[in-house]
């Protein structure tokens, strides 16, 4: 979304959320500090879960005892949970929290080294990061916990895999809050299989939501290669360029379908949800004709 819609897009989400639930909040405004400040109040009032950290501060939590209280909340076994999330994070302590916790620090200066704005947007929206194991996946976020993301990564990926890994996560909590902000789609329309279409990340059919988040992650990550990080040869985390461009591209002529078929799309995408995709879809336009991406056709 940073890279997509630009960091003043994403403030003022923060700040219209914030002024919906304090407007003599959002006018005392001044500063990202102010922001991270009344954001922090506005999580302990949407979701009675108060950040210990301070403001502007991403903590990485390596305690088994305090990060299984992360854990339950990303517990879902609603109608929606397709890939089953529920069983993927693992309850015991990582063996290897100390070393990944090391390896997200060295990250995250990393990223502030190239690229300001995705450093000061993740230390605004993102308080906690959980570490706990998984034999099935890498990392995790859901609007049930806004600010908090679960990371698994191997400790040998390299700091461009966790970068790219941590922008993903990012992405899908400015997703979150977009969605707070606008509302994005009819979810009891979206209950129906054959409304589903192909996910631009996993690959295999999923919710239209869930889709249409995986269609700006790839996205995300295309343009972070395109214009920060290079393009990497042997990608840990995403698949390489060319094939996550192809999945990309897969995705959207998928939901494109769905959406323009007379019989299953109605109400599935509200305004927002339609102006993102169409955004997802000229950036992909875009990102087939930058030099760096179409040297590797």
């Amino acid at each position: 979304m940073l890279l997509q819609f630009g960091i003043q897009s994403q403030i003022s989400n923060l700040v219209t959320l914030i002024g919906a639930q304090d407007p003599s909040a959002a006018r005392s405004l001044t500063s990202i500090g102010d922001i991270q400040r009344a954001y922090r109040s506005f999580i302990e009032h949407l979701q009675k879960r108060r950040p210990s950290g301070a403001p502007g501060v991403t903590r990485i939590i390596t305690s088994a005892i305090e990060a299984n209280q992360f854990r339950s909340v990303f517990t879902n076994d609603s109608l929606l949970d397709d890939k089953m999330q529920s069983g993927v994070i693992r309850a015991r302590k990582d063996v290897q929290a100390t070393e990944k916790r090391s390896l997200l620090k060295r990250a995250l200066k990393e990223l502030a080294l190239y690229s300001n704005e995705h450093r000061i947007l993740f230390d605004t929206v993102i308080t906690d990061i959980f570490i706990l194991p998984s034999e099935i996946a890498r990392a995790g976020s859901t609007s049930n916990a806004l600010g908090v993301i679960w990371a698994n990564p191997k400790i040998q990926y390299s700091l461009h895999d966790v970068i790219e890994m941590l922008v993903h996560e990012l992405t899908h909590h400015e997703m979150f809050l977009d969605e707070l902000r606008h509302a994005h789609y009819d979810y009891k329309a979206m209950l129906d299989k054959r409304t589903w279409a192909r996910s631009a990340i996993l690959h295999v059919p999923r919710p239209l939501d869930k889709v249409l988040h995986s269609a700006v992650v790839a996205t995300e990550i295309l343009l972070l290669r395109e214009q920060i990080l290079g393009h990497p040869i042997r990608p840990a985390i995403h698949p390489p360029t060319l094939k996550l461009m192809s999945y990309v591209g897969e995705s959207l002529a998928s939901m494109d379908a769905v959406l323009h078929s007379k019989s299953l799309s109605s109400g599935i995408f509200l305004d927002r949800a339609f102006e993102i995709f169409e955004s997802v879809k000229r950036s992909y336009t875009t990102l087939l004709h930058c030099p760096r991406a179409a040297a590797l056709h």
